[in-house]
């Protein structure tokens, strides 16, 4: 079907204040229902003031081509045919409807019409011109006496010309008169070489302008295609994120619905100790939602640029063992160590947010780490930086894993032990809150077997000092 739609014919015509503009415009129609086309009416709207009958009869014309069922298209714009041009490439027009009268200019001595330079911009397209001997192309305007040439349309060449006749005047004899005896050929050459000089310079001019107006044009197209990117990526990370929670949250969810319904049905058949295992399990499940859920509007936060940090000294040795008070029963299984260089070192951090950066990356060890293994939390002075490391001896990441890790949504192959798959925010979010400090995560490998995380922030110099 998109091949279809690809190479389906688009038929364009131009809306003007012509008393024609009509037979073009119904020619246009009629060759749109044979060709089964899109049918578009452009009009392009300029600087100069139109008279009341003209503005008049371009509502006329503009009405009845919505009539025969085009769809209307207002531009801006001084070089009218590039404007046309430039809009018929962009919107795949296949066929150009214009009019004409019989008058065609003299090659030599003026400038491209209007059809002419639709042919010259769109050598693509298939021009066809509707020929009438009271056509003119009005095109929201009087005739412009700048589309046709004449002595008096080039300033440049009217000036010269007068320069000549001066120079006639005081310098040659007779002196004082317009007679032209003493050198009419030096005249005819200079007049000759004066007049294409004029016409040179003009189509410089409008060479410029269309230029000036097609960069413009292109940045717009370019900032038009960010946003569009953006709004994608933007779409794309909230179909992901959809899908992800749809997937890991049915997990623990299923497992707090089902203990619930066993402790509704059975609470009188069931021992004290498998109540308290249910209720464990519960309690963790919902422990794991609630992380989840923290991190999820944190990053969300970040996204939007919506985050403020409030950044106060702290010792990191406080805010360690506060996060370790709370990683819950699964801490139980694992050897955790707390190394602190020293008992006053401080930074200033938003501690909330560390805690939670400290929080995700010790979590993460304990999942992807057998039970019973060591997992150490560090911290010491690194210059005028303070260091944190949580080091673990699980199976360890690739490199290919370690390029992408902390992206969002990714997450490593790695089984992990209690058979949850996260959304892949924790780490993504460790990034932001460190790189929102000022600071930067590492992650490398730790020998023989395991992981080290490593983050730095700004410590409190003075304090660490002391």
């Amino acid at each position: 079907m998109k091949e279809l739609e690809n190479i389906k014919d688009h038929i364009l015509v131009c809306l003007s204040s012509s008393p024609s503009n009509k037979k073009v415009i119904d020619t246009a129609s009629r060759m749109a229902k044979v060709f089964n086309a899109e049918f578009t009416a452009l009009y392009i709207e300029s600087a100069n003031k139109m008279s009341r009958d003209n503005e008049l009869r371009l509502q006329q014309n503009t009405e009845f081509a919505r009539e025969l069922g085009a769809n209307i298209v207002t531009l801006s714009g001084e070089d009218i045919a590039f404007q046309v041009s430039e809009y018929a490439k962009k919107s795949q027009v296949t066929k150009i409807i214009l009019g004409r009268s019989g008058y065609r200019p003299n090659r030599l001595f003026t400038p491209p019409n209007f059809v002419d330079k639709i042919i010259k911009y769109s050598p693509e397209i298939e021009i066809y011109i509707i020929p009438d001997k009271a056509q003119k192309m009005y095109f929201g305007q009087q005739e412009n006496k700048k589309n046709k040439f004449s002595i008096f349309s080039y300033p440049g060449l009217t000036i010269s010309i007068l320069i000549l006749l001066l120079f006639d005047y005081f310098f040659t004899e007779p002196r004082f008169s317009l007679a032209i005896s003493g050198f009419p050929v030096v005249f005819l050459i200079l007049f000759v070489f004066v007049y294409f000089v004029a016409i040179i310079n003009q189509k410089q001019k409008d060479a410029m302008l269309r230029e000036i107006q097609l960069t413009k044009e292109k940045e717009d197209i370019l900032q038009a295609k960010n946003e569009l990117i953006i709004k994608n990526k933007q779409e794309e990370m909230r179909s992901t994120l959809l899908r992800a929670i749809s997937h890991d949250l049915r997990t623990p969810l299923t497992g707090i619905s089902g203990f619930a319904e066993i402790l509704l049905k059975n609470s009188n058949i069931l021992s004290e100790d498998k109540k308290q295992h249910i209720y464990s399990d519960i309690y963790d499940d919902s422990i794991w939602l609630l992380n989840l859920v923290e991190n999820l509007l944190a990053i969300t936060r970040f996204d939007k640029n919506e985050i403020k940090l409030n950044k106060e000294s702290e010792y990191i040795s406080d805010v360690i063992r506060d996060v370790v008070s709370h990683l819950g029963r699964k801490k139980e299984k694992f050897f955790i160590h707390i190394n602190v260089e020293k008992e006053n070192l401080s930074a200033y951090m938003d501690s909330r947010l560390i805690s939670q950066v400290i929080f995700n990356l010790v979590d993460n060890a304990m999942k992807y780490s057998p039970e019973g293994t060591n997992i150490v939390i560090k911290a010491e002075a690194d210059g005028n930086d303070l260091k944190i490391s949580v080091i673990d001896e699980g199976a360890g990441i690739s490199d290919e894993d370690k390029a992408k890790i902390f992206d969002m949504f990714y997450t490593v192959n790695n089984k992990i032990a209690d058979g949850r798959r996260g959304l892949g925010l924790g780490l993504a979010l460790c990034k932001a809150v460190i790189e929102a400090h000022g600071g930067k995560v590492n992650i490398m490998d730790n020998k023989p077997c395991g992981t080290i995380f490593s983050f730095d922030i700004k410590s409190d110099v003075e304090n660490n000092n002391e």
